[in-house]
């Protein structure tokens, strides 16, 4: 049995509240006989075409910038859920600017996105993170996820980061997608 997953690492630093690690990457995760291919976003010398695309219930300006110092670089996103904390969603969100309609991106045997999410524990009190895939198809239907965040596997990377790997499954399609966005979202946070 194949899998393909989309392995982006999202390193953010969330300033107030956690950082992220390298950006999901697109990979192809296959049984052992089979090849494994992968779609990767690599941080290691800057953003490449990722930036900030908006937010939902989310009062406040966050600001990406590049962490050369987060894993093997990463996407730093400051943000501060304190004014939302009552909230059940709170929600900023992060495109690669370089999926559009002109150069669209083929999902065809994937089924799962993956990255890594750095957070500093000291900077949350309380509530949970999750995070949101979005995939706009050309007609503009999407394919959508929704996952918890579970920071009980996080691991302790140093510097007061916090490290989690997560695994975002969404239904195959054989389809291009104009739009592909992750967002960090506080919940009660």
């Amino acid at each position: 049995m194949n899998e393909k997953v989309l392995k982006k690492i999202i390193p953010a630093a969330l300033s107030a509240a956690f950082v992220l690690g390298t950006l999901p990457s697109m990979a192809a995760c296959a049984a052992p006989a089979a090849q494994v291919q992968a779609k990767t976003w690599d941080f290691s010398q800057s953003l490449e075409n990722w930036k900030y695309a908006g937010k939902w219930a989310y009062k406040g300006k966050p600001t990406v910038t590049y962490a050369k110092n987060v894993g093997k670089g990463a996407l730093q996103l400051n943000v501060d859920y304190t004014k939302t904390a009552e909230e059940g969603w709170s929600e900023v969100k992060l495109t690669d600017g370089s999926i559009t309609e002109k150069t669209p991106l083929d999902l065809t045997g994937y089924n799962m996105v993956t990255f890594d999410f750095y957070y500093n524990p000291a900077n949350k009190s309380k509530g949970a993170f999750k995070t949101k895939l979005y995939m706009k198809k050309p007609d503009g239907s999407d394919i959508s996820a929704c996952p918890d965040i579970d920071l009980s596997k996080a691991q302790d990377v140093g510097n007061g980061l916090k490290k989690v790997t997560v695994r975002v499954p969404f239904q195959a399609a054989s389809v291009k997608i104009i739009d592909f966005e992750i967002s960090i979202v506080g919940s009660s946070t």
